[in-house]
Parts: C-alpha cells; structure tokens; sequence
C-alpha cells in the first residue's frame, strides 16, 4: 500500500478529483514514462498504463502526461488507461534555445528543485546561475542554490553572501559533499 500524501497528493488534487472519483477511476502519480507507456503509483502501488485513444490525439507538447503528474487511471488487467491529466501545480519546463512556446515538461508537481554549483570552477559564473534561477522561478516551485564544494575554496562564505544579494528569491546553502 502506498500513502497519497506522503507522494504530494493534497486539497489542490483533491478538489480535482472529487468530479472523477464516480467513474470508478483511479488517482495516480507518474513516475516514469518509456516508449509511451507510464509507470505510474497508485494507492495499492505500482501500475503500468497507457494514454487512452482520445488523449494521445489530443495532448501535444508540455500537456502529455509527465513525471510528478497526478491522472485517473482505469484499471483494465495488466495495462491500465490514463483517461485524464490532472492540472498541475507547478512544471518545470526544459525549452529550445530561443524557443518560448514549445517545451518539455522534465518533472511536475515538485514543491522544490535544488540547482547545484561547483565552487570548484576558477569564477562562479552568476549570470548562468541567473539564467538557471529565472527558468526555475518559471516552474513554480521554490528555487534552491547549492552551493557545493565549499572545501575547495576559502571564499565559500563571501560567495554565499553574493549569491543571496544577487538571487534574494531563492533559498541558498553553502555545503561540501567532502565535509558537510
């Protein structure tokens, strides 16, 4: 058995749900997709699926199905249907350079994603730090720089202080995977 809440299920999915709970479908959570089938969790715990017809023709781009995302799954033996896609919460989305319309949705759902940086490189490269943090910002999730190796380096505090001038948006922590 597998607990709803303890993988992200809350009021948000919930008051989604309350409309397709009748139809005998089945709350789900994807967690990896392969040639177009998905492993997904349920209550009782792992699934297989597949889109149901109508949604492979209709679900382009960043509205297919992706990791983190909640869907109604009917069970059908061995293979079950997604028939819907809940709305997300947040999606973290991986564009085309000079692309703003078409993406890939890498992960849904997430409350935090932690962006690490090697304080190894000769010169912390902010404006690619800033880049990264901007995308991220997008998602909807909360924003964390981690700042790793800080046993290569002495000016590892100093850094940390520029980075939270420079990104006060975002959550920030100073660590060594070496030392802590």
């Amino acid at each position: 058995m597998t607990d709803l809440q303890a993988m992200g299920w809350g009021p948000f999915f919930e008051d989604q749900w309350s409309v397709l709970a009748r139809k005998g479908w089945l709350p789900a959570r994807i967690a990896a997709e392969h040639r177009g089938r998905f492993q997904a969790w349920t209550a009782s715990g792992p699934a297989e699926a597949r889109l149901a017809g109508r949604l492979q023709r209709e679900l382009r781009g960043e509205a297919r199905p992706a990791v983190g995302d909640w869907v109604a799954l009917r069970p059908d033996g061995t293979l079950a249907t997604v028939e819907r896609v809940l709305a997300r919460r947040s999606a973290f989305v991986r564009r085309a350079v000079g692309e703003r319309d078409a993406g890939q949705v890498v992960a849904a759902n997430v409350d935090t994603i932690l962006l690490v940086l090697d304080l190894e490189e000769a010169d912390l490269n902010m404006r690619r730090a800033e880049r990264f943090l901007a995308q991220l910002m997008e998602s909807g999730a909360r924003p964390v720089l981690v700042l790793n190796k800080s046993d290569v380096r002495d000016d590892g505090p100093a850094l940390l202080e520029q980075v939270r001038r420079q990104c006060p948006n975002a959550g920030s922590h100073l660590v060594s995977a070496r030392c802590g």
